[in-house]
């Protein structure tokens, strides 16, 4: 009787520490799982950290790139102002210093032979005929067909000259009507143009300009085209070349005189 009594009490602790065991074990697998699901969220927000860290570098890295565009292009834009202005400069210098040409010859008095419509005359290396008289300007069809204005100071008879005495008059040399080294040429018809271009090269060239600026543009090519014809076909222009980037490039032509 004793030793079943003794049995019983070792079976009722056996159960007891079994019962135990399987709750120890339900207890730990429940703070596994949620050990696991505290990894996991863990690891899940660790990764959406780094995504947006990521995202945030290329965000900063795309702004700064476009900072450091803009600050180039700006520092860029910045050298051609500067160029453009030490080119307008120079050439505002070139055009100042044939105006004082031109004023010195101003103070030379000399006779000048009266001319009527129909005179042959010449100026310079040129010869035509004179088609008007306005005021003291003289219009002239040149021996190429090209009509030019002329101030009748510079004038020189060639054949068929006047009877009677010549009246001799006090006259100055008055600069040319663009009173310009560049001419711009942009949203103008290529006749009008053209008509636009000769003036100024006629002007320039008795102002004794050797070097011009004429503007024509890129456009659709066609005045450039108009242009370059015009030149190559000028007796007087000794050659041209497109211009320096920071004065118009392809859209514009230096002229040499």
């Amino acid at each position: 009787k004793k030793a079943k009594e003794v049995y019983g009490e070792d079976k009722d602790r056996l159960n007891e520490l079994i019962q135990r065991s399987s709750d120890l074990e339900r207890e730990y697998k429940t703070k596994i799982l949620k050990l696991d699901e505290d990894i996991e969220n863990y690891e899940r927000l660790t990764r959406n950290l780094k995504e947006q860290k990521e995202s945030l570098d290329a965000h900063i890295y795309t702004e700064k790139s476009k900072l450091h565009k803009e600050y180039y292009d700006a520092k860029e834009e910045a050298k051609k102002a500067i160029k453009a202005k030490k080119v307008e400069e120079s050439h505002q210098h070139l055009n100042i210093a044939h105006k004082k040409v031109v004023e010195i010859k101003t103070q030379t008095v000399k006779e000048v032979e009266a001319f009527k419509v129909g005179d042959r005359v010449k100026y310079q290396s040129s010869k035509g005929e004179i088609l008007s008289i306005k005021g003291n300007k003289a219009f002239i069809l040149n021996d190429l067909g090209m009509r030019v204005q002329v101030n009748l100071a510079l004038l020189q008879r060639s054949g068929n000259p006047i009877k009677g005495p010549s009246k001799k008059v006090s006259v100055s040399v008055q600069k040319p009507e663009t009173g310009k080294i560049s001419l711009d040429l942009h949203g103008q018809r290529s006749d009008e143009a053209i008509e636009n271009l000769d003036k100024f090269i006629s002007d320039s060239l008795i102002a004794g300009f050797d070097e011009v600026l004429v503007y024509h543009g890129i456009g659709s090519g066609k005045l450039s085209y108009a242009v370059k014809k015009y030149l190559d076909a000028h007796p007087k222009v000794k050659g041209y070349s497109d211009a320096h980037p920071s004065s118009g490039g392809f859209g514009a032509k230096v002229i040499q005189l």
